[in-house]
């Protein structure tokens, strides 16, 4: 199998595998994209299109963001002191880090009656989250008919 960058020749399937920029390249005569694109077909393979999946990226809060989200919890104040803390020790990127393990529910917090976020920490989520399941479990299993053991 002869690999590069821009194309891929896979003898063992019988096909020609290239990247869309290369496609594009070779649509233009003159080009060596062009001339290696008429080798390529020369060798009556068919020729598919790599296709490249992203996985999008976390979109990150700001300071502001995170700020303002902490100022509007329960316990603000105590929320506030550690969150300068973090900032002012260790920038941005930890900062986040510990912002999402504190607030775990932060994309999702409810309100309460004081218009105050609720928040979770991680481990509060993922028990809250086992209990879901748990009794899911239990009421699918109620909703089963019972078996009766025959009294011999």
């Amino acid at each position: 199998m002869k690999k590069t960058n821009q194309y891929e020749i896979n003898f063992a399937s019988n096909t020609i595998t290239v990247t869309k920029a290369f496609l594009q390249a070779a649509s233009q005569m003159d080009t060596p994209e062009f001339a290696t694109m008429t080798q390529l077909r020369a060798l009556n393979m068919p020729i598919t299109v790599r296709e490249i999946h992203r996985v999008p990226k976390e979109r990150r809060w700001s300071e502001k963001q995170m700020e303002t989200f902490i100022r509007n919890t329960v316990d603000s104040d105590r929320y506030m002191v550690d969150f300068q803390k973090m900032m002012e020790s260790y920038g941005y990127m930890k900062t986040w880090g510990w912002f999402k393990k504190t607030f775990a529910n932060y994309k999702t917090a409810k309100l309460n009656e004081n218009h105050l976020f609720v928040t979770m920490t991680k481990e509060e989520l993922d028990a809250e989250k086992q209990k879901k399941v748990v009794g899911a479990f239990a009421e699918k299993a109620s909703s089963c008919p019972k078996i009766e053991e025959n009294a011999a």
